[in-house]
């Protein structure tokens, strides 16, 4: 069984509820189903749950089982393992019998009942089917216990809440089978635990809440509804497993478990990565790949719990997530994917929970996916098909920005820059919106986008005479757009860049974005700029979780990511910490100084974080003044991904040498 990577959380901070409370863990199938909580054991969010069933999949996704209520008897004593939140009480406290918990190869809770019984629960969930196993295993030399599962069950979507009502529309057991179905025409919820008998008791557990859903302003109260609870005795070293499934055949679970063992050995064997760091962020790209199901498209969730699969994202996400740890073939079929939804020279930046159009309001989707795109051409010489494939839609996407296409978006003749905006969109990835207010406007020319125009060019150029195609064109547009950007884009008082260049002048705002000039490919910029845009982004914007996303000194700064919606997407990108920017950042001090340990040393912070907040996972954001508390996605695929591949590319670096 491949160990933990991470040190065991403590007995101390498991047994402080405000520290356990905050504390989460997730594990994932595959196809975007998942099943999650708080180390404490109780739900603090509505996408808690122990399985969120995505059909279809990946992007729909149903709360069906929320809740499993453990109690163990021993010698007649009742000893509760969960904890639930209510306005004003904390009921049960089993958190305080919990002695350890580790993440791989799967959440595991140790809790000692007495001297003598400890009991073990590991879970984890079948891959590409939306069923979650809960084992226990009675650890010690005690006389026999008696486990008592109480099941709270529900049927909503993962993003609301559920209010007691008639509920289920159907349900029966047959002694260590009980099913569901929550509604008519809804498919039929199975759980069951071999050898145990099951007791109806059909009552609503109320007011249940949320606490973090309480922190973003959102309804935090649900009722859950329990049908009854299974009974089992266990001996010493006995083990039994529960199922949790919304499929409508039967999964083995000891076939499931060994396959989970397999799949983790495979996974962390990656060339280049066999330090600590290396294989604790290769186990948690893991949960944002979508694949193995042929009815299932190929793709990456951008975050967990309530992203799907996002373009800027998934462009942005793919070569740490997939080349990296040698996964050159699902990246393929993630582009080919994609490529056929390119349009006017646009990838989508979204894809909607329920199935409308996909979302084309993005200027920097397509670029990215041209990034993305020679990466994986680069790393699968000999796949003509894809090269085929993937290169009519790259030169698509240059012919449509070099003519003009949605919102805007065109490379101005006059001076070779994209150009891109329209009043009421944001379409760069600084894209907060409240309504028709843009919270950072950021219409004319964003120098991100320029630079990944300029970088986009180049590889189009590289690409060019393996197509037989000359690269005369694309080197010219490399050439003109960098030449005006050195004109325009810098700055006279030695900080580096400009944000934006708009109509009525340049945005002098100091922002994140102008590292890209340096990381993706360099040599727009003589090297004293350079290194005055590294210097400049590390004195102003960085911290140990990443960089801020505007500088202190800026009147519009907003030091915490917290509150109701408009609070938090004020802030969103006006101070608040990004950690899939420490790549880039990384990337570039490497490039112009050279320095490995010293580009690995901005990366290595970020191990700690691994215990801060989804244990074994990095978070969306950080708040922007210390002690930079975690925020939004507990799980974000971008964030893992770009620490991933720059923290793989320095191990594999010259010492002393910049690239």
């Amino acid at each position: 069984m491949p160990k933990s990577d991470l040190p065991t959380i403590p007995k101390e901070k498991l047994n402080a509820f405000e520290t356990a409370n905050q504390l989460e863990w997730l594990v994932t199938n595959g196809i975007g189903g998942y099943a999650s909580s708080s180390l404490c054991g109780g739900n603090t969010r509505t996408y808690h749950g122990m399985l969120i069933a995505a059909d279809p999949a990946p992007a729909v996704r149903t709360l069906t089982f929320a809740k499993v209520e453990e109690r163990v008897t021993v010698h007649h004593k009742d000893y509760d393992l969960s904890a639930n939140v209510y306005p004003g009480v904390i009921q049960p406290t089993g958190y305080l019998l919990l002695q350890q918990f580790e993440p791989w190869p799967c959440p595991t809770f140790e809790f000692a009942i007495t001297s003598e019984v400890t009991l073990r629960k590991e879970i984890w969930m079948e891959q590409g089917r939306n069923t979650t196993f809960v084992r226990y295993t009675y650890v010690g030399a005690g006389s026999p216990i008696t486990l008592n599962l109480s099941l709270l069950t529900a049927f909503r979507s993962h993003h609301t809440v559920m209010h007691a009502g008639p509920f289920p529309h159907y349900q029966d057991a047959d002694g260590s089978v009980y099913r569901y179905q929550p509604t008519e025409g809804a498919p039929f919820l199975t759980t069951r635990l071999p050898g145990a008998a099951f007791n109806w008791s059909n009552w609503w557990n109320y007011r249940m809440l949320h606490a973090r859903e309480a922190e973003r302003g959102l309804e935090a109260e649900e009722g859950l509804y329990c049908p009854g609870s299974f009974t089992i005795d266990l001996t010493a070293g006995e083990s039994v497993v529960l199922t949790l499934s919304a499929e409508t055949s039967k999964v083995d679970p000891e076939k499931s478990w060994a396959d989970l063992i397999a799949r983790q050995k495979k996974t962390v064997s990656v060339k280049g990565l066999k330090d600590e760091f290396g294989i604790a962020l290769i186990r948690a790209a893991d949960a944002f790949l979508i694949s193995g199901r042929p009815d299932v498209r190929s793709t990456v969730i951008a975050g967990y719990h309530w992203f799907t699969d996002w373009g800027r994202d998934t462009m942005i996400s793919l070569p740490g997530l997939c080349l990296t740890t040698g996964r050159s073939e699902l990246a393929a079929d993630i582009l080919r994917a994609l490529a056929g939804f390119e349009q006017d020279g646009m990838i989508p930046n979204r894809f909607p929970d329920v199935g409308e159009a996909p979302e084309y309001n993005t200027v920097d989707a397509a670029l990215w996916f041209i990034h993305a795109c020679a990466e994986t051409i680069r790393a699968r010489p000999d796949d003509s098909n894809l090269r085929d494939t993937l290169w009519q839609a790259m030169k698509n996407i240059i012919a449509g920005y070099t003519r003009g296409t949605r919102f805007g978006i065109r490379v101005d003749p006059a001076d070779g820059l994209v150009t891109a905006g329209q009043a009421g969109e944001q379409l760069t990835w600084m894209d907060a919106r409240i309504g028709d207010y843009v919270v950072t406007p950021r219409a004319g020319k964003p120098v991100e986008i320029n630079a990944l125009w300029h970088h986009a060019n180049l590889l189009m150029a590289e690409l060019a005479p393996t197509k037989n195609e000359a690269p005369r064109s694309f080197e010219l547009a490399a050439e003109k757009c960098a030449k005006s950007m050195r004109k325009q884009f810098l700055r006279q008082d030695g900080l580096g860049l400009y944000d934006v260049i708009t109509p009525s002048g340049p945005d002098d705002c100091i922002r994140p974005n102008q590292i890209f000039a340096v990381s993706l490919r360099g040599g727009i910029f003589p090297a004293k700029v350079e290194e005055a845009i590294v210097q400049t982004v590390q004195e102003k914007l960085l911290t140990p979780r990443g960089l801020r996303t505007l500088d202190r000194e800026n009147p519009n700064y907003r030091g915490t990511y917290t509150g109701d919606v408009w609070k938090r997407d004020t802030a969103y990108h006006q101070g608040t910490v990004w950690p899939w920017l420490l790549g880039a950042f990384a990337e570039a001090h490497f490039r112009v100084h050279g320095d490995v340990e010293a580009a690995k040393a901005f990366l290595t912070p970020m191990q700690e974080h691994f215990q801060e907040a989804c244990v074994g996972s990095f978070s969306e954001v950080f708040d922007g003044d210390y002690p930079h508390v975690p925020n939004g996605c507990v799980a974000q695929a971008w964030s893992i991904a770009e620490v991933l591949r720059v923290w793989k590319m320095l191990q594999e670096a010259p010492k002393s040498k910049a690239q």
